[in-house]
């Protein structure tokens, strides 16, 4: 799953390189002098090789950091130096293998994959996950991980790894709950999504009540009302948007749906615009929650202000066509 791209690979190693010379990860310790002339030249061979890229120059590195490694098996600067060579090289059951001679293991892989998801490198950290899974195949944190890490690419198999996170016997970061709520973040990204399918992962995900990161709750809410109101479920689809706007009253969207539904489904001219003001006051750069009210004026017979607020709505977008139709309406109407 790690590309063989060679510029790719030697991107890779370039950004693996400047993390090691930035954090000084292979520190030397004080040693008889002929031995650490020895060690300076095995890590300045693997310094030069992570920023050549070279396989040459990976082996005569690995060959280097492995005779330290031999000669001290408890260094960990070598192992962890031969760890990174085999990353580069894409070869992960070997980097395990490297990290198993650590107390931690995890910590170490762990460590990189947070420096990669920072840096945006999705890709990198996706093979330290990969390491992780390898390394803890019974914890359903790595394999969780790993989903997101591909997710973040749009690999189809993140829902595969989100599943195996799932059946994982063992799991401390991510519940149920969780889980399910990423399964259907992805079912909403298919073409076609299949909303019915999209219901379901986020109504377990609530029914399971299994959420150790609390933020998903309301993703998964958010998730229910949207599939619902796709569906034309729209009655259902405003009692969960309504939840979610009492739960967290910052929620953009949840206000902006609210007052859509609102006056949709119940004809509340007031309630709707209680919501769409609240919508506005959160973020008043964006069009939507102008567009919904301006149709409430427009229907409920308050012309001028739906007039203006049409006018809004083109200055934040010039080509919205239904708000450009409806001003012409009205000005047609009121004879303006």
């Amino acid at each position: 799953m790690y590309s063989d791209n060679p510029q790719q690979r030697r991107s890779v190693a370039l950004w693996i390189g400047a993390l090691l010379l930035a954090g000084a990860v292979f520190v030397v310790q004080a040693r008889p002098f002929y031995q650490q002339a020895h060690d300076n030249v095995a890590y300045t061979r693997l310094n030069k090789a992570l920023a050549r890229g070279s396989e040459a120059q990976l082996d005569e590195a690995a060959e280097g950091l492995a005779a330290i490694a031999a000669a001290r098996p408890d260094s960990p600067s070598a192992w962890r130096g031969m760890a990174v060579v085999h990353m580069t090289q894409r070869r992960l059951a070997e980097v395990a293998d490297a990290y198993s001679h650590f107390d931690d293991p995890m910590a170490e892989a762990r460590a990189w994959s947070e420096r990669a998801e920072r840096a945006g490198q999705w890709e990198v950290a996706q093979a330290w996950h990969q390491v992780g899974v390898l390394l803890e195949p019974d914890n359903g944190d790595n394999w969780y991980r790993l989903a997101r890490a591909l997710a973040e690419q749009g690999r189809p198999e993140a829902a595969d790894n989100y599943l195996k996170a799932l059946d994982a016997p063992q799991r401390t970061y991510f519940g149920r709950s969780n889980i399910m709520t990423r399964l259907g973040e992805i079912e909403k990204r298919r073409d076609p999504v299949q909303w019915q399918t999209v219901l379901a992962r986020f109504q377990e995900a609530i029914d399971q009540d299994d959420f150790i990161d609390e933020s998903d709750l309301i993703a998964a809410r958010m998730g229910v009302a949207e599939a619902l109101d796709r569906l034309g479920r729209y009655r259902e689809a405003l009692a969960a948007y309504e939840w979610v706007a009492r739960y967290t009253p910052g929620n953009y969207w949840a206000n902006v749906h609210s007052g859509r539904l609102s006056w949709l489904v119940e004809g509340k001219a007031d309630k709707a615009e209680s919501y769409l003001q609240k919508a506005i006051a959160l973020d008043d750069s964006r069009k939507w929650p102008y567009l919904s009210l301006a149709h409430v004026y427009a229907q409920s017979g308050n012309h001028d202000e739906a007039i203006r607020l049409f006018k809004k709505v083109l200055t934040l977008d010039p080509d919205d066509n239904n708000a450009r139709t409806q001003l012409e309406e009205l000005l047609s109407s009121d004879g303006s």
